[in-house]
């Protein structure tokens, strides 16, 4: 079961508190995944004293010591962002209760990211062309990792790239937006528009 920061924002939860009950019910005996986890220290937008990360945060570990089973609950989180999490003293409050280990991912190398972008392309039922759409692409994202640096999100930004690339493609509307093919020349007009 996955949380993902657009869930508050959809309309179907009407309030983080919910969101984390239902998706801790969910979840029971098997993982949840916090996707994108640094939206739990946005602040209220209403100006509250407790944040809807907190809210959340205390829901779901309530919820999820209603019964035994085991349940394992994964975060994805920049790591700045996570030594903002536990120093917290709201937030620190719920991690406490959760039995916690912190694993440093590095950066993918370029294959990689190549092979995750695909991936989003393939979910969505599109493909990329091989050979030179491919080594552009490795190269584009290679210099916005570098960019990035040290804020780059692997998931995100692959996620975001492959929104693009379909986005570009969409809007081209020629052959390959057709067959929902990435070719080289989207790859070449996202160039610009890569952040």
């Amino acid at each position: 079961i996955t949380v993902r920061p657009t869930d508050l924002r959809t309309g179907e939860f009407r309030s983080a508190i919910e969101l984390a009950q239902m998706r801790a019910r969910a979840a029971r005996g098997g993982t949840l995944i916090l996707d994108d986890a640094d939206w739990l220290l946005t602040a209220d937008t209403y100006g509250g004293d407790v944040s809807p990360g907190q809210d959340f945060g205390t829901a779901l570990v309530d919820t999820l010591s209603e019964t035994p089973r085991e349940t394992h609950v994964i975060a994805t989180i920049a790591p700045q962002s996570l030594s903002r999490l536990v120093e917290d003293p709201g937030h620190a409050r719920w991690l406490g209760k959760l039995s916690r280990r912190d694993i440093l991912l590095r950066d993918l190398d370029d294959d990689a990211l190549v092979a995750v972008v695909r991936g989003e392309l393939t979910s969505r039922g599109w493909s990329i062309e091989q050979g030179r759409a491919e080594q552009l692409l490795a190269r584009q994202l290679a210099q916005l990792r570098d960019r990035k640096q040290p804020d780059f999100d692997n998931a995100i930004a692959c996620r975001r790239v492959a929104e693009l690339l379909i986005e570009i493609a969409t809007e081209e509307d020629g052959d390959a937006a057709r067959q929902r093919r990435i070719d080289l020349d989207t790859i070449r007009a996202a160039d610009e528009e890569f952040e």
